[in-house]
């Protein structure tokens, strides 16, 4: 009777383990998928960046804050790298982190402040601060 109830439990158990797996795996999906349509309806934000980088020769990068206007959901960065390439085309990267350091450190920025690059971060969709308000 006990070796019919451990059975039991064993089953229940890897039953609960691959519905818990199975939800995981579907939320990362959908937070990926959300990422990308973010990234992608987003992809004019850095619309100067390709200007910048051939005027200035130095990479660009662009970054968009969490909770910014149009974004799907409001976890994390999205970054923009556009750079020119050995063979003189510009060369448009794009991704995601959780954090700002981390975008930076994903987007191949260094973190030195002696670094040669231009930076463009993007707050949509909030009001112009001004020092008398």
């Amino acid at each position: 009777m006990n070796t019919g109830w451990l059975l039991l439990v064993a089953l229940v158990v890897v039953a609960v383990g691959c519905f818990v797996a199975a939800a995981y795996r579907a939320a990362a999906r959908m937070a990926r998928a959300d990422t990308r349509q973010d990234l992608i309806k987003l992809s004019n934000v850095p619309q100067m960046a390709p200007t910048l980088t051939a005027t200035s020769g130095q990479p660009t990068y662009a970054f968009t804050a969490p909770f910014a206007e149009g974004r799907s959901h409001p976890f994390g960065w999205l970054w923009w790298r556009v750079e020119r390439a050995d063979d003189g085309t510009l060369r448009h990267e794009m991704g995601w982190a959780l954090t700002y350091r981390r975008a930076r450190k994903a987007a191949g920025l260094p973190l030195s402040i002696r670094a040669r690059h231009t930076e463009i971060t993007l707050a949509l969709g909030h009001g112009v601060q001004r020092a008398n308000d």
